[in-house]
């Protein structure tokens, strides 16, 4: 914890030293219609947390993960990415990620992002995970929908995610933007039905989280955060859910 506290106040010096504009993210949890210029790279760095209340002991029970990722702009539209997967006691494994955007941005009336991520964990179990992204900038306003499907793991029995994230933000300058994200996601999981003798897909349940977002951009580096609290969901759901970014282009 002391050196991911020590990475979390070197990077938020050097968002403070540096002068140019970034190429940035404007929400931590939601996808925007954007890639990598061609040539270029970017380093990211992911703080995922939720809040569960433990009732059995009736007190607050933290979960933290971390990703680092590094990014490359193929060519224009088109992005390759590697995350590495970290719980605070050991690597959780990988995940390849492709996006494309066929149109520039600006082009259409709706802009759109084509998004594949291969997932293997550290366990062996393998997962793929598919995101349309839409959005849309009117002057300071910023629009995005981030739709995700997951399956996985391929080499059992299969579950389902679908996962649907909308973000509307507006950019006061060009270093910083005030958000509000709404997710909403649901989950199938195999249950073994004594009637078929077989597994079969059973629903989950719906979980929503909404809450305000905050982004910071200077230089080459950008910072972001949100929160979201609990809306819908039982008790057994996380109460709080957070994410901090940061990502410099090299």
């Amino acid at each position: 914890m002391r050196r991911i506290q020590l990475a979390i106040v070197t990077m938020s010096i050097l968002l403070i030293a540096n002068s140019a504009y970034a190429d940035r993210r404007n929400f931590a949890f939601t996808y925007e219609p954007r890639t990598i210029p061609t040539g270029h790279a970017e380093l990211e760095y992911y703080m995922t947390g939720a809040v569960k209340h433990n009732r059995l002991l009736d007190e607050h029970v933290y979960a933290w993960s971390h990703q680092f990722e590094v990014e490359y702009g193929v060519f224009d539209g088109f992005d390759l990415a590697m995350y590495q997967m970290y719980s605070p006691s050991a690597w959780q494994g990988y995940k390849l990620r492709a996006r494309y955007m066929p149109f520039a941005r600006g082009e259409l009336p709706i802009d759109f992002l084509l998004y594949l991520e291969f997932i293997q964990l550290a366990n062996g179990d393998v997962a793929l995970e598919e995101r349309l992204v839409l959005g849309r900038e009117f002057g300071n306003l910023i629009f995005a929908l981030d739709t995700m499907y997951e399956q996985g793991p391929l080499d059992g029995d299969i579950g389902q995610k679908l996962n649907t994230s909308l973000a509307v933000g507006y950019a006061f300058t060009h270093w910083f933007t005030l958000g509000l994200e709404t997710q909403l996601r649901m989950q199938w999981d195999p249950k073994f039905n004594y009637t078929s003798g077989g597994n079969e897909l059973e629903f989950s349940g719906t979980k929503m989280y909404t809450g305000p977002s905050l982004s910071f951009a200077q230089g080459k580096i950008f910072w972001d955060a949100s929160f979201g609290a609990r809306v819908q969901g039982d008790e057994d759901e996380a109460k709080y859910i957070f994410r901090v970014l940061w990502g410099i282009m090299l």
